[in-house]
């Protein structure tokens, strides 16, 4: 019983993610979106000068290339894609009735094998879309600020990786048995708790969005692309811990976490679409 109730935080704090970082992209995009049809500065959020304000495209240096928008709703395509699969895979092949369980309402699980193929799929995206599709930056600064890593080793490289894995899967460990207590006391669900955690996970991908909105280096292209690609990564960490037989979600919210998910998806490729247009027609 405890095992499937830390399975359904974990669950839905991966998934709950997924929502945070995409819907904060497309209302960054939606608000350069303003902006250029206004023509005028407008502030991130309305009322709110601390948010930052969102220049026109006239008057920035350096702009995003249209191959970075293309690329942007290709991973986003990729990424809502495996939302879909994951979804179907869990109603058709992942019903667990609540009786046997002791839990009220059926529960949804991604068994082993659908797992595995995730995984695999997975992989294949990121492994598809491993290259910034991105121009060179101009000045040295941004330069020396985003090419940290191309004078070091593979090993180092791959070390930082390895070693950032190991803080997040403890810290992950402890922040899933801390909700668990917090839901206990609060005799909040699971669920909620485990949604409401999610933008834990995801805000460092929102902060740089919001960055390089109302800082802009050329660069929201790239960040885009960065938001999706970390989605896909954290389904693939949902992947791995269906594989060792721990993701479960309930039917209610089953529904609810991948129709909202599918939905920010859209969202932002809609948002990407328009801006493409801005680049385009240069208005």
């Amino acid at each position: 019983m405890r095992a499937i109730n830390l399975a359904i935080i974990a669950a839905s704090t991966t998934f709950g993610s997924n929502i945070y970082n995409i819907l904060h992209a497309a209302w960054c995009v939606y608000r350069q979106n303003l902006a250029n049809i206004k023509q005028k500065a407008v502030l991130m959020f309305p009322l709110l000068k601390t948010g930052g304000a969102l220049k026109p495209f006239k008057e920035h240096k350096i702009k995003p290339s249209v191959r970075e928008m293309d690329n942007a709703i290709r991973v986003l395509t990729a990424l809502t894609m495996l939302t879909a699969f994951v979804a179907i895979s869990m109603v058709l092949f992942g019903q667990v009735k609540g009786r046997e369980e002791k839990i009220a309402g059926d529960l949804y699980q991604l068994i082993q094998p659908l797992g595995i193929i995730l995984f695999i799929l997975c992989a294949v995206v990121l492994f598809y879309f491993r290259k910034s599709s991105r121009p060179e930056s101009p000045t040295a600064e941004i330069i020396k600020e985003e090419r940290y890593y191309d004078k070091l080793n593979t090993w180092r490289i791959w070390l930082d990786l390895i070693l950032s894995g190991i803080a997040i899967l403890f810290t992950a460990e402890s922040m899933v048995k801390t909700m668990e207590i917090f839901s206990h006391l609060t005799r909040i669900p699971f669920v909620v708790t485990g949604i409401g955690a999610g933008i834990i996970g995801c805000l460092g991908e929102m902060l740089v969005v919001h960055n390089l909105s109302v800082n802009p280096k050329g660069r929201i292209g790239d960040a885009i692309v960065g938001v999706a690609m970390d989605n896909i990564v954290t389904t693939m960490g949902a992947a791995i811990v269906a594989i060792m037989g721990g993701i479960f979600l309930g039917s209610n919210s089953l529904i609810l976490i991948f129709v909202i998910i599918l939905t920010t998806n859209t969202l932002l490729i809609e948002q990407i679409s328009k801006l493409k247009n801005s680049l385009q027609t240069g208005k």
